[in-house]
């Protein structure tokens, strides 16, 4: 398993809701300023983070409900569970479709 979905899966048993979860990945995708020391040297990718946080819905560990569902429509894949969902939020990101929260930071450390 990777050792990012590890420490996420651990540090947030119950679950992450789904828009800070998108706002987890996303900063990650721009600065690992936020990640433990020891996550620095990991080759975060598209790829690898889609990767990462589908498998955290799919463990239940994304908390995504109907009122949460409304905002991933505008995603190219709209079930989270896929990698295809947050690889389009991080293209969007890059398209200024989508911006990081900058109250975030703050509340990031929750979850990492």
């Amino acid at each position: 398993m990777d050792p990012l979905f590890e420490h996420i899966a651990k540090k947030s048993p119950r679950g992450i809701p789904y828009s800070e979860a998108v706002q987890l990945m996303l900063l990650f995708y721009v600065t690992l300023d936020v990640l433990p020391e020891e996550f620095h040297g990991l080759a975060l990718t598209k790829q690898r983070l889609a990767m990462v946080f589908s498998q955290l819905a799919v463990r239940r560990l994304v908390l995504f409900d109907a009122a949460t569902a409304r905002s991933a429509v505008g995603t190219a894949c709209g079930d989270p569970s896929r990698p295809e969902h947050w690889e389009d939020l991080a293209e969007r990101l890059l398209r200024g479709k989508v911006t990081l929260d900058d109250a975030f930071l703050k509340r990031a450390s929750r979850y990492v």
